[in-house]
């Protein structure tokens, strides 16, 4: 009898430390081991949560998100005047970009259909981007256009940031090739 009530005992204490330490209702199984502790019922406490800027503090500069990956496509070509071109591929901050001369003049029809047709068609926006713009009067800035060489119009030149003329095309284009040519130009 006293064997009995000993055992009983004995079970009884063993249960009640098994109950208190859950090692009954969940037990240490491998698949146990890798659940998720809110799957099991268990949460962690707040204070042991930490915030997403607590988790990664980006440097001082510029936060570029890992989302955006382009630059979003302009809406128009941005046209500068040829100083402007050549202070924004010179000095500390030079843009890795070239220069793209479009020489016009006043009257020309097929300038005209260029600029309306050509230089707003989203293909050509979205292949700009590389690109430093600057239109030439061919009737005002007579000597410009004579030191690249612009014999008639419409006319583009591709000028490098060393300011060497490596491209030249000389008539009209389409909104197509005139996309291709920003491409495969730079």
């Amino acid at each position: 009898m006293i064997r009995t009530a000993s055992i009983t005992l004995l079970l009884l204490l063993s249960l009640t430390v098994c109950i208190l330490t859950s090692c009954g209702t969940m037990g240490n199984s491998e698949e146990n081991l890798h659940r998720d502790p809110a799957q099991q019922g268990e949460l962690p406490d707040k204070q042991t949560l930490s915030a997403p800027h607590e988790l990664y503090n980006p440097p001082e500069e510029e936060y570029k998100s890992a989302y955006v990956k382009k630059k979003p496509v302009p809406t128009a070509l941005n046209w500068v005047s040829l100083n402007s071109a050549l202070k924004m591929i010179s000095g500390e901050k030079a843009e890795k970009k070239a220069i793209l001369y479009f020489a016009s003049k006043v009257g020309c029809d097929e300038c005209g259909i260029i600029e309306k047709e050509v230089f707003t068609d989203k293909q050509v926006l979205k292949n700009s981007r590389k690109w430093i713009f600057v239109k030439i009067n061919y009737d005002v800035e007579k000597d410009l256009a004579e030191y690249y060489h612009v014999d008639s119009v419409p006319a583009f030149k591709a000028v490098s940031q060393k300011g060497n003329v490596y491209k030249t095309f000389t008539g009209t284009v389409n909104a197509e090739q005139f996309a291709w040519m920003l491409q495969d130009w730079y």
